[in-house]
């Protein structure tokens, strides 16, 4: 089978989001399954395993006219591939699906957050997101958007955001100690990770809030922030909220990092209070490693917590975080409790391996015209 990914924003390790999923999920191809091909418009895209070959359709800094070369691209292309594989739902992917369409060849797009992607269609977009030959829903809530736009069910399929169970795997009381001594972190005080960009709709503001409320109460702890700081006058907000922390709260900012299962491994516990989320990654990855995890509701979140023996969904603000992370840190049984039980939902519904099974028996269904609603793992 040949496939080519179309990701406006590149794809691999240091481009976040669809396009690292996107990566990592084809990282897993063995020999024989598949040859995936990337288009992209990112200046700084690297020819890189698993893609076969690599191609820009950057042409200006102007999003139309990129879109416009893609598309064009993929026309003159399309008969060289089984299938398209298009990242988000913005006009570039319904373009490029359209170009493969027009060529008969289907296209499968990946819609990547609640609320977003396909948010207000013009009439025009809505003509073309209604003709693409399928669509991933990576959580139940974009599932229901699909459905409220008009797209037949038979043409959404339910596959998951999946991870790494052999990187990110618990490690143990013993490992945690030993890993937080090689990251510089605390290796006595209650730690709390927080994976992701700092950006508002995460919301890292709020962990903190909370972590000052438990610090107030005489527990020492310290949090960490594990990702980039991608909005620059957030990040600056945040910091100065850390800065005037109290005595009893330590806030570690890492920036981006390449490794970042070795945070989750030296954490106590995962919160991501975040407002808006696709399916969100982090949690998905801190459940594997068997972290309990504190989250407030967003796309996806119940789909991989759907009750209160897997985690635990809290309102939106810095008294409820902090009594739930006060629960957790009073009991250390509670929290390998919860923490086993959540590794065990990763394994059994979102390791990559399945997620990937599902694409390649999604595009097989696609290319035979046959519904792909019943090959959803969620």
């Amino acid at each position: 089978m040949n496939i080519l990914l179309w990701s406006a924003r590149g794809s691999g390790l240091q481009y976040g989001g669809p396009g690292m999923a996107a990566w990592r999920m084809y990282s897993e191809l063995g020999d024989g399954m598949a040859n995936v091909d990337l288009l992209h418009c990112h200046p700084d895209q690297e020819a890189t395993p698993p893609y076969r070959h690599v191609q820009s359709a950057q042409m200006s800094r102007h999003l139309a006219l990129n879109a416009t070369v893609a598309a064009a691209t993929v026309f003159r292309q399309a008969s060289h591939y089984d299938a398209v594989h298009a990242l988000t739902g913005y006009l570039p992917s319904l373009l490029v699906a359209a170009a493969a369409r027009a060529r008969g060849v289907p296209t499968l797009v990946k819609i990547a957050a609640h609320d977003s992607d396909l948010h207000r269609l013009s009439a025009p977009k809505h003509a073309l997101a209604r003709k693409v030959s399928g669509y991933v829903a990576i959580s139940s809530e974009i599932e229901r958007e699909l459905l409220d736009k008009g797209i037949d069910r038979d043409r959404i399929v339910k596959i998951p955001n999946g991870t790494d169970l052999g990187t990110f795997a618990p490690v143990g009381e013993a490992g945690r100690s030993a890993l937080r001594s090689e990251l510089g972190l605390d290796t006595d005080a209650f730690t709390i990770l927080f994976s992701g960009a700092i950006v508002r709709r995460k919301r890292p503001h709020l962990l903190l809030e909370a972590a000052n409320q438990l610090a107030e109460r005489g527990i020492r702890l310290q949090v960490c922030l594990a990702g980039p700081p991608s909005d620059p006058a957030y990040f600056e907000e945040v910091k100065r909220q850390a800065a005037a922390s109290h005595g009893n709260l330590t806030v570690k900012f890492t920036g981006h990092v390449t490794q970042v299962h070795r945070y989750y491994q030296a954490a106590d516990v995962f919160c991501l209070p975040c407002e808006r989320e696709g399916m969100p990654n982090a949690l998905v990855e801190a459940m594997a490693v068997g972290l309990p995890c504190v989250v407030t509701s967003a796309s996806g979140v119940r789909d991989l917590v759907p009750d209160d023996d897997h985690g635990l969904v809290v309102a939106g603000d810095g008294a409820s975080i902090a009594h739930a992370l006060g629960e957790l840190h009073a009991s250390r049984n509670y929290r390998e409790e919860l923490g086993g039980r959540a590794r065990e939902r990763i394994q059994a519904r979102f390791d990559r391996k399945m997620t990937l099974k599902a694409h390649l028996q999604t595009f097989k269904r696609l290319s035979e015209g046959k519904p792909i609603h019943d090959l959803g793992l969620f």
